[in-house]
């Protein structure tokens, strides 16, 4: 794993408390790197090159009404390693008072496109297979639900809809206000598109907007090969603090569309051909929530248009080049949306 693999991280000293889990380690503090790993948590890897390292993950304190990100990664880093052996780091330690976990540290390379195989999308969908192989085990580790795991497809619209909501143009240069509020109305209007085909699918009973809990499936969730490291062994997979139950359809889905190293369609049409021949319930619902998710996808992509996220992203990387960032955005959103087909 290697430093700035997402973010480019601002610089924070590392607490007393990830110092003395290094020297608990038997390895200097002066070891200690941050690395890169998006906006929510601190990372650092410990221990000198070519010996044995370690990746020290520091969580945020866990406020009411929040979703425990480290439990979840716990669980889920429990059950891997009794499932899926050789594909997600190893835990070596969990300190739950001071909230942080020490990791296997991955040697290799953060995932690209040039990396996309045939075989690494293989290596995927095996430890999504390996990982609901057994799922009375897996209810006996895994106790929580995957990141907004909604039951409804009215839900994730409903979720949509707060996300828009969230977005405004106040904060950016005159040089793009007028292609933002361009996106947000383009972004409400195929949410109104969607709203309508959700409601004329139920209406004809080809869909029900509703599954039961008890269909849901485990989620490595926010899973793709931008949560990817390149080993001598073959895929490696990294970061699951989004875990849990959830939604098949959603999880296939989400897979499926993840816009950072998108799969390849020729490997999307086959994975569903896959589930269509086997799991005609599960296709059917994953063909329906595919375009919802895909203007989530969008949104999420967009939320550089939320003032709040986009100063988070400031404040972790104060060097970032705002008006590229927004640029660049723009661009993934437009493929995004360019992919809606309603029918």
């Amino acid at each position: 794993l290697r430093p700035n693999m997402i973010y480019p991280p601002k610089t924070v000293p590392p607490s007393n408390t990830v110092i003395e889990t290094c020297h608990n380690l038997g390895v200097q503090d002066n070891t200690l790197l941050q690395l890169g790993g998006g906006i929510n948590n601190l990372v650092y890897r410990c221990g000198e090159e070519g010996k044995q390292q370690w990746v020290i993950k520091s969580y945020p304190s866990l406020k009411p009404g929040t979703r425990d990100r480290m439990r979840a990664e716990t669980e889920f880093l429990r059950y891997t390693e009794m499932v899926a052996p050789g594909l997600t780091p190893k835990i070596k330690h969990i300190d739950l008072i001071n909230r942080c976990l020490v990791l296997e540290c991955i040697n290799g390379i953060p995932f690209s496109n040039e990396l996309l195989t045939n075989h690494a999308i293989n290596t995927a969908k095996r430890f999504f297979l390996n990982i609901n192989e057994d799922l009375e085990n897996a209810r006996s580790i895994i106790t929580l639900d995957a990141a907004e795991a909604f039951p409804d497809l009215n839900d994730h619209l409903d979720n949509i809809h707060q996300r828009i909501n969230m977005m405004s143009t106040e904060h950016l240069t005159s040089e793009f206000r007028t292609n933002a509020l361009a996106m947000i109305s383009n972004f409400q209007l195929n949410l109104e598109k969607l709203r309508e085909s959700l409601l004329f699918q139920i209406d004809q009973g080809s869909l029900k907007a509703k599954i039961d809990r008890s269909q849901y499936c485990v989620s490595a969730s926010d899973f793709g090969f931008h949560n990817a490291v390149w080993t001598k062994t073959g895929v490696r997979f990294i970061d699951f603090e989004f875990s849990g139950w959830d939604d098949p359809a959603k999880a296939i889905a989400d897979f499926l569309l993840q816009p950072q190293i998108p799969i390849p369609k020729k490997s999307q049409i086959k994975i569903l051909k896959v589930l269509q021949k086997t799991n005609l319930l599960v296709y059917e619902r994953t063909q329906a929530i595919m375009p919802i998710l895909r203007l989530k996808w969008a949104c999420i992509v967009m939320s550089i248009l939320n003032p709040e996220r986009l100063n988070k992203m400031q404040r972790v990387n104060p060097d970032i080049q705002v008006s590229n960032l927004i640029k660049a955005r723009f661009e993934t959103s437009k493929q995004l949306v360019g992919l809606f087909n309603y029918g």
